[in-house]
């Protein structure tokens, strides 16, 4: 998908287009993947999306099915998700931890800022941030902040089973029974 994204840049008149359909593609692939899984009803919750500002759907849709797979409930709030957002789910859904997938990033101070705020509006609520994707790397959380930084997917499920773990919810690190 790196490779498709950096195409309209060379070939402006059909670039956009193979891009937005190869992205059309690979969300209902992976959304078609999503409906194979259906996590126990118990089973610990997570909420994510992508940063502000972060127009991609794969990454957090791709994020949302890694988990379910491993038997979380994920509740995925989409692209360009406004940090009251994930505040709001939180309040609705009380998971156990939030996901942030930061692929492109406007301003790194303000996004540090609105992440630090929101780790530490978290944290007063019992629940983990957890950030991850290809431009993680351009945001700093604070120093108090209680914050996951992984850039796998095998990071994360590793980081979710261990919280799960650590609050006894020990369903979530078998893998749930297959259907077929």
């Amino acid at each position: 998908m790196a490779a498709i994204g950096e195409i309209w840049k060379h070939r402006n008149g059909d670039g956009i287009f193979i891009e937005h359909r190869a992205s059309d593609i690979c969300i209902q692939a992976v959304s078609r993947i999503r409906a194979l899984f259906e996590p126990p009803a118990l089973a610990p919750i997570a909420i994510g999306g992508a940063a502000p500002g972060d127009l991609h759907v794969l990454s957090t849709l791709a994020t949302s099915i890694v988990l379910e797979s491993e038997g979380f409930r994920a509740v995925n709030l989409g692209p360009d998700t406004p940090i009251h957002s994930f505040m709001t789910a939180v309040q609705v859904h009380q998971p156990l931890f939030v996901w942030v997938s930061i692929s492109m990033v406007h301003s790194a101070r303000s996004l540090s800022s609105q992440l630090g705020k929101l780790a530490a509006d978290l944290q007063q609520l019992g629940v983990r941030l957890a950030m991850g994707g290809t431009a993680v790397d351009q945001i700093k959380p604070t120093a108090d902040s209680d914050v996951f930084v992984g850039t796998t997917m095998i990071e994360l499920i590793a980081f979710a089973k261990g919280l799960a773990l650590s609050r006894g919810d020990i369903e979530v690190v078998q893998n749930p029974p297959s259907t077929t």
